[in-house]
């Protein structure tokens, strides 16, 4: 326990620094140390850590692959709210990685689980993901009610910042599908709500 203790202090210690190497090795002996305790939480979290680090540093593929492995240990420990962001990470990456029909997949299964456990938060970040998804696909009929949803999250929880982009994203998707009087009735309430915030 001390052990792990002393760990988890060097790692902030790493993180804090942006000492991605270290960071990296001190993940890898949690994850070992994990591994021999049977903690598939602990797993999890060390494993999305270091997806997270592989992310910023532009290797989606290892990113990926320690988000699956997350996957898992989440699935073991029967986390269906953690699963939900994890598969919602995956699509998330696979959308960086222009592999929609992937993107897609990981997505609706992240929204499905946000549903079930009630994370409202969770379902309009996925409603939203999903939405771009197809704006990446020039599929906006199917990306306008997406948007919409999560525009309606977004009023829901009050969540202004998050309004604010989603109601972009909305304008964005109705002006390439020509709806330009929709998209600026977007627009201007995301205009407002910047401006407020600022």
């Amino acid at each position: 326990m001390t052990d792990q203790a002393a760990l988890l202090r060097q790692l902030r210690l790493a993180l804090r620094q942006n000492d991605d190497a270290a960071a990296l090795t001190i993940l890898g002996q949690l994850t070992t140390l994990a591994r021999a305790e049977d903690d598939h939480a602990a797993l999890a979290r060390h494993h999305g850590s270091i997806a997270h680090i592989y992310h910023r540093q532009g290797q989606l593929d290892a990113a990926l692959e320690h988000l699956a492995l997350a996957l898992d240990s989440a699935r073991a420990d029967g986390d269906l709210a953690l699963q939900s962001g994890l598969l919602g990470n995956m699509g998330h990456l696979l959308r960086e990685a222009a592999r929609c029909d992937e993107a897609i997949h990981y997505l609706e299964n992240a929204l499905a689980l946000a549903v079930d456990v009630g994370d409202e938060r969770g379902r309009g970040v996925w409603l939203s993901n999903l939405a771009l998804v197809y704006d990446d696909l020039r599929q906006f009929a199917n990306a306008i009610p997406l948007h919409e949803q999560s525009v309606h999250v977004a009023r829901g929880l009050r969540d202004l910042r998050g309004l604010a982009a989603r109601l972009g994203y909305l304008a964005q998707s109705c002006t390439a599908f020509g709806d330009h009087p929709g998209a600026l009735i977007h627009l201007q309430e995301a205009v407002m709500i910047d401006r407020d915030l600022s």
